[in-house]
């Protein structure tokens, strides 16, 4: 089956693109014709890449199953680099 678009890995060292990604995803998704929540977790999972999957699979220690779907997932991930980016923007200010 041929799919349409490509998505690279999610750039952790960019968590401010963090939404923009996962709009880009649902494109993806939608573009082809993907509708299965769980086979959406799964290919989501498999694109975003090692380290943001690894970030993630932390993120429900010490659960580690998904059964909270892709949405819950991604609210996990939100929360996390909303934390990180508020933590290097307090160290810039305590380094000035």
């Amino acid at each position: 089956m041929a799919s349409y678009g490509n998505i690279e890995q999610f750039n952790v060292n960019e968590p401010k693109g963090w939404e923009s990604y996962v709009e880009r995803m649902t494109f993806y998704f939608s573009a082809n014709d993907i509708a299965d929540e769980a086979k959406k977790l799964a290919i989501f999972l498999s694109l975003c890449g090692p380290h943001t999957c690894e970030i993630l699979r932390s993120s429900l220690a010490p659960d580690k199953n998904y059964t909270g779907g892709k949405w819950l997932i991604i609210e996990l991930a939100k929360e996390n680099w909303e934390k990180s980016s508020s933590n290097a923007e307090e160290e810039e200010l305590k380094n000035r």
